[in-house]
């Protein structure tokens, strides 16, 4: 197993915080070799976002728009999920 770990940056020009601020956040990308040959990867913090290639590089490049995939789809659900009512801890 290859342990990396991928500093994911808001696209310049577009900053998403108040006051104009970029920001960056690091999320750990888990990369395996696969039993037919070449690597797979996973971003643990994000459930269902994997992806595959047949070199280190390109599953990195592979994984880095998965990535960007899984976080757009995210920020979408979260944009037309409704407004809590009440929030409580368990």
């Amino acid at each position: 197993m290859i342990n990396s770990t991928f500093g994911v940056l808001e696209s310049p020009g577009q900053p998403r915080h108040p006051g104009g601020k970029e920001h960056a956040t690091k999320l750990k990308v888990l990369i395996y070799e696969a039993e037919e040959g070449g690597y797979w990867a996973k971003v643990p913090a994000i459930p269902g976002c994997v992806s595959q290639g047949e070199t280190i590089e390109e599953v990195k490049a592979n994984i880095f728009d998965a990535l960007e995939g899984c976080l757009a789809v995210r920020e979408e659900m979260a944009v037309q999920e409704a407004p809590a009512v009440e929030e409580m801890e368990l």
